[in-house]
């Protein structure tokens, strides 16, 4: 504290009283910055925190869902157990449409996205792959071949054409891909996107405000300028279904050097605008491409975007894969923490691809419905963290609402520490009017 930073300058600073005091308060502020940047490691890794027990249930809505499949909100006080099954009453359940009018920028919660936080190069990621002392990139990635969280380590196969790409270190988080499908700004809508709306679609919910489709109007009169002069007609169909944005520092320093475009876009890419749209200045384009609907999306979206154009990580690049122990900060950033590693497929060298995506939606691997089915787990950390419409994490610390059933056995049965204040209060009710 303040008194004992001035009492220690007494003793090891010659000076009057007001140069000690200034001495000692320096130190305090000093302290305070270690403190702080101490805290914000703690922060990015994420920690010991368990996801919440209702995001990784079935009974949270997301973008994969139907607009009138309807499921119990968090907040309804008549949850029970049911052998191993939770349940609420039928008239307490509410549309996933619904769910999803509710969420605003002022009421994030109550729906289930994808965490802005691990996207490929945001702040976060790069932070904790340095605090494990590795000097590649982390991800999240989806491999058909492998299970749910399941890592990887995967190394670029052409250093001509991807001389800045990293080796990555990964962690499978979804489903639905034949290649290694990285998880990066921009990088594709796919089926389940909740991310934006986009021609004629519209999410349940949605992470952003602007993102690069024909209603953005800013971005297309950018892209029009780069010399894309069909870029209205054309973009929604290259975010929709053609891989997202391309570009990187590479090509840009071909174009740069007078190349054209075609000599200087990578095999197997397009930047020809129906076969792909590319960047050339990625802090520009970013910038008019995204906007989140809270700061922290924005944020991550840009460190991402950027990130990936840096370090030629927006293209389908051919790598090679194989299955490693996952990393310490990694899982500490998904909360997909394996207790073992498939012996029999680790280190087995794998030739592959890698596309890339982006669509916002809660991950099949964020449901313990999926990963309890393939894999073991370190207690409470048995899915991928799930997030809010502003980026933050649903955690078993945050929940309105403990999990409502106890283990006994094989069984469950209702938790009476997690009913609902005012069930707990309509039952007092009830038996202080039967002892009248």
């Amino acid at each position: 504290g303040e008194k004992g930073a001035v009492a220690v300058a007494n003793r090891i600073h010659p000076g009057s009283v007001e140069q000690r005091q200034g001495w000692a308060m320096a130190g305090c502020r000093m302290l305070g910055l270690v403190l702080a940047a101490e805290l914000a490691v703690l922060r990015i890794a994420g920690g010991e925190k368990a996801s919440s027990w209702y995001y990784k249930s079935m009974y949270a809505c997301t973008n994969s869902d139907g607009v009138e499949v309807k499921k119990c909100p968090i907040n309804v006080t008549s949850w029970g157990c049911s052998g191993t099954s939770l349940y609420c009453k039928e008239e307490d359940k509410v549309s996933c449409g619904d769910m999803g009018k509710e969420v605003s920028p002022k009421k994030p919660n109550g729906f289930g996205f994808m965490c802005p936080s691990l996207m490929l190069g945001t702040s976060e990621m790069v932070a904790a792959a340095k605090k494990d002392g590795f000097d590649g990139t982390y991800a999240v990635v989806t491999i058909d071949a492998l299970a749910c969280g399941q890592c990887v380590e995967v190394v670029n196969d052409d250093s001509v054409s991807f001389p800045l790409a990293p080796t990555m270190r990964a962690q499978v988080f979804n489903t639905v891909a034949d290649s290694i499908d990285v998880y990066m700004a921009g990088g594709g809508l796919g089926a389940n996107n909740g991310c934006s709306a986009v021609a004629d679609f519209t999410p349940l919910a949605s992470l952003y405000k602007r993102y690069p489709t024909s209603d953005n109007k800013e971005f297309v009169k950018h892209l029009e300028n780069l010399g894309y002069d069909k870029a209205e007609k054309q973009i929604d169909q290259v975010i929709r279904f053609g891989g997202g944005l391309r570009g990187g520092k590479t090509y840009a320093n071909c174009l740069k050097s007078g190349n054209t475009s075609i000599a200087c876009q990578p095999p197997g890419n397009g930047c020809n605008g129906g076969g792909g749209i590319c960047m050339k200045n990625a802090t520009e384009t970013c910038a008019l491409a995204f906007e989140g609907k809270s700061d922290f999306v924005t944020k991550k979206v840009m460190e991402s975007c950027i990130y990936a154009f840096n370090h030629d990580l927006h293209w389908n690049r051919p790598v090679t894969y194989s299955v490693i122990d996952c990393p310490k900060g990694l899982t500490d950033m998904t909360g997909l923490v394996p207790d073992k590693t498939d012996i029999v497929k680790k280190g087995v060298k794998v030739k592959s691809s890698t596309t890339t995506m982006e669509d916002c939606c809660e991950p099949s691997c964020s449901r313990t419905m999926q990963t309890d089915q393939k894999g073991s787990w370190k207690k409470g950390f048995n899915a991928i963290y799930t997030c809010n419409a502003a980026g933050q994490k649903y955690l078993e610390s945050n929940d309105p609402l403990p999990f409502p059933c106890v283990s006994i056995g094989n069984q469950t049965a209702a938790n009476a520490q997690a009913q609902p204040q005012q069930q707990q209060q309509q039952q007092q009710q009830q038996q202080t009017q039967q002892t009248q």
